[in-house]
């Protein structure tokens, strides 16, 4: 079985931080298809200064 790692670009991630700020982080991450744990880790990277 394979299985495949979706890949996103800096781009996808700004908009999925600026979404999750603006409907809170569980409904975009609903919303976009994205698993919660990767939003959470996507903001705490942008906290640090981290892309």
């Amino acid at each position: 079985m394979i299985i495949y790692k979706k890949t996103y670009s800096a781009k996808e991630r700004l908009l999925a931080l600026k979404l999750a700020d603006e409907i809170k982080n569980r409904a975009a991450s609903e919303r976009l298809g994205i698993k919660l744990d990767t939003l959470y880790s996507w903001i705490s990277k942008a906290k640090n200064g981290k892309t």
